[in-house]
């Protein structure tokens, strides 16, 4: 399909909008009395088309994501704009093919189809030195110096995470052109600089729980309290409300890009909502427990 003017892919973004989940069909999947019935309520919803009898329901998610991006990848002019929904697929991508080059792995295992690089292009990368010119210049580099760190004795993979999330901000700040851009960075540079936060403050016992209540998402938070698995949720939670905050400022908006870029986050952080759903299904958790992981919808303000 060729590529298509900003406004006719607002147009088609309007009628897709019509498709993310309602709360009626939340309820379903959270009330459904096991994983299977759960599975089943999302047979009549835009998921379903992918829920054939051997398909997992966090599979036909995956399946459901990547086939709405594969659509923005035919129509959307600017690849900058892909580039940058993709970005943190990428990252991981990237420091998973590290991770397994190091482990002295002969392949990389298969990655989730929604980066921009292609894995066979980080593969050739990685392992062989090739197909470099392919690679996006921001992350090139990066590979570059990654493989050879990675040869050290003192290699350490908790270093290569960090170096990834600041290189992941970089590329991303790199990218951005318009206000939801700037300001998707600037939140993803916060949360992981807080992220970092908490974590030095376990490991010195001295929580840093001023900087973290001075972040309006987590205010409630501190990290003595994200210790435990349901707080961690909870504070994860926080910041994916904060992302709807964002985007909800821009999904009226009748031309530009960050009108496409509001849809594509709504999209995922419906997917991201869902598999946490089943996954607390899996996991037995009752419908009450399970409610409290459910992000507010997008079209509801």
């Amino acid at each position: 399909m060729p590529e298509a003017d900003t406004a006719f892919v607002i147009g088609v973004i309007r009628e897709k909008e019509k498709g993310l989940l309602e709360e009626d069909e939340y309820t379903r999947v959270i009330q459904a009395p096991d994983a299977g019935e759960a599975r089943n309520a999302l047979l009549d919803t835009p998921y379903g088309i992918h829920l054939a009898s051997t398909v997992s329901a966090p599979a036909a998610i995956i399946a459901h994501s990547a086939e709405v991006l594969a659509w923005l990848r035919d129509v959307v002019a600017d690849k900058r704009i892909l580039e940058f929904i993709s970005a943190r697929f990428d990252a991981l991508h990237i420091a998973n093919g590290i991770m397994e080059f190091r482990d002295g792995k002969k392949t990389m295992c298969e990655q989730i189809e929604l980066g921009h690089i292609p894995c066979s292009v980080l593969y050739n990368g990685i392992w062989h030195g090739t197909d470099l010119d392919i690679i996006p210049s921001s992350w090139r580099s990066f590979i570059e110096s990654e493989v050879a760190l990675s040869k050290e004795d003192n290699w350490e993979k908790s270093a290569l995470l960090a170096r990834t999330k600041d290189q992941l901000v970089s590329v991303m700040k790199e990218l951005s052109f318009t206000d939801l851009m700037y300001e998707i960075s600037a939140l993803t540079e916060k949360h992981f600089a807080l992220d970092s936060s908490i974590r030095s403050g376990l490991v010195d016992s001295t929580p840093d729980v001023e900087k973290i209540s001075s972040v309006p998402c987590v205010a409630t938070a501190s990290a003595q309290d994200i210790t435990d698995a349901q707080s961690a949720v909870a504070y994860e939670k926080c910041w994916d409300e904060e992302m709807l905050r964002l985007i909800r400022q821009h999904k009226h908006s009748p031309t530009g890009y960050d009108t496409v870029l509001a849809f594509w986050y709504a999209k995922e952080l419906e997917a991201k909502t869902l598999r946490l759903l089943m996954a607390a299904k899996l996991g037995g958790l009752g419908a009450n427990i399970i409610s409290s992981f459910k992000r507010s919808l997008y079209r509801s303000l």
